[in-house]
């Protein structure tokens, strides 16, 4: 572990399909290793900086298995944005979408991809299913969905069971302290 705290590269993996910036490179070796250190990430910076695709670059580094799947957790809008991304540069990892009338039912139909993607409302209507085993990652893309401690989806959000949790923000300088808060103590409790 010692070797994670100095400034050392760590390798992208070899089945990643994308060649990631200098600052993305630097994001997602920090993430990597607040992983390995058993710590959560908040990753607060601007829009269309690559957000996304460190996380996918996390995630085929430190792959989830399906019994212990990522769920990342998003408005609809990005949905597709997420399956689209994650078949371009990780199409090692297969995805499972828990949205609409064909979403699960118990909690072992969760299991069967390393990745499971829903909605925020979503997570909140079926918290009993989701909440049901340990996630190795919970992501909350657009995390400004959680910012405020007494909302259900950040009550909701804080009982699942879970490794690793990475709220993401493009939006960081509109957040109040007790929005900052709120996003890290989900990251770090």
């Amino acid at each position: 572990m010692k070797s994670l705290l100095k400034n050392e590269t760590v390798a992208l993996p070899e089945r990643l399909a994308a060649n990631l910036r200098p600052y993305q490179q630097r994001g997602y070796e920090w993430l990597y290793k607040n992983a390995r250190l058993g710590m959560g990430s908040l990753i607060a910076d601007d829009m269309g900086l690559g957000k996304t695709l460190q996380i996918i670059a996390l995630l085929v580094k430190s792959p989830p298995v399906p019994e212990a799947p990522a769920l990342v957790i998003c408005p609809t809008s990005l949905i597709a944005n997420w399956v689209r991304e994650i078949e371009k540069f990780a199409p090692s990892l297969s995805v499972l979408v828990h949205r609409g009338a064909n979403r699960a039912g118990i909690y072992r139909d969760l299991q069967k991809a390393p990745v499971v993607i829903t909605t925020y409302d979503t997570m909140v209507n079926d918290i009993a299913i989701i909440s049901s085993f340990e996630w190795s990652w919970v992501i909350c893309d657009e995390a400004q969905a959680i910012k405020n401690p007494d909302s259900n989806r950040r009550k909701a959000v804080v009982t699942i069971p879970r490794r690793h949790s990475i709220p993401m923000t493009g939006t960081p300088v509109e957040n109040t302290l007790l929005d900052l808060w709120s996003l890290t103590d989900f990251a770090i409790p």
